[in-house]
């Protein structure tokens, strides 16, 4: 039978591929992008991975993967900024979708596997501002809006809207404390309002109520039931005692 074919271990791999030695390993073309890999596992720490969708990645390694803290820079010019494991955004960090984008915002916050998820502030480009709860990139749970004109929602959400129970501070010194549902008041609730407030808005006038085109309640509060934001069985309650406006007051 023919001579079987041994390697010699005292030569190396690229003489025998010159050879043409028949247990040569076959001839490899190696990618930059695999280039960059093997300068990472040799360096296990900081250095620069790019990638075919033209996101890049400047930061920590650990074994060859992306690990530690860094900063990824998507292609929609979005970037995160913060703690990652295993390639997961994951731990603290910021992530930025810059103005002129749809849904520009800053996050600041808790993130795992890639989500946000744990606690976290938002601040949009429309001037709205979050601090609260967040689960599964989504506001969920406890937390607080406040509006540019100065409103401020504080209470429960629900796949990113005011959902269950919480108050609205108006502005105007106004507040409404009670149920809602999928971003509007919905359900049992109170209006609690200051001395000389104003309404022009029949949305906030209860059933019935004949009233002039703009309604002054001192100091009271309106208990009701809500449907899509607007009153009904609704009630007038005479002011509190001891509260500006009341009779007991001197």
């Amino acid at each position: 039978r023919g001579t079987e074919a041994k390697m010699n271990t005292n030569r190396n791999y690229y003489d025998m591929q010159l050879e043409g030695h028949p247990l040569a390993p076959p001839d490899v073309e190696v990618s930059d992008r695999e280039v960059n890999r093997f300068v990472e596992l040799v360096r296990r720490g900081k250095g620069v991975r790019e990638f075919d969708d033209d996101c890049r990645y400047e930061g920590e390694f650990q074994g060859g993967e992306i690990h530690g803290r860094g900063t990824y820079y998507f292609n929609d010019k979005s970037v995160y900024e913060g703690d990652l494991l295993d390639g997961y955004f994951h731990g603290k960090g910021t992530y930025r979708v810059p103005e002129g984008k749809s849904g520009a915002h800053v996050f600041r916050g808790e993130f795992r596997e890639g989500k946000r998820e744990g606690r976290g502030e938002i601040s949009f480009a429309n001037g709205i501002s979050f601090e609260g709860d967040v689960r599964a990139s989504e506001l969920k749970g406890k937390g607080r809006l406040e509006f540019p004109n100065r409103d401020v929602y504080t209470g429960e959400f629900e796949g990113g809207l005011p959902h269950g129970t919480g108050s609205y501070s108006f502005a105007n010194g106004s507040l409404y404390e009670g149920e809602w549902h999928t971003g509007r008041i919905q359900g049992k609730g109170r209006f609690l309002f200051p001395e000389k407030a104003e309404y022009d808005h029949e949305d906030y006038l209860p059933t019935g109520l004949n009233v002039p085109d703009k309604l002054r309640i001192p100091a009271g509060q309106i208990e009701s039931e809500f449907a899509d934001g607007k009153f009904y069985k609704a009630s007038i309650l005479p002011p509190r005692a001891g509260t500006a406006g009341s009779p007991d007051r001197d």
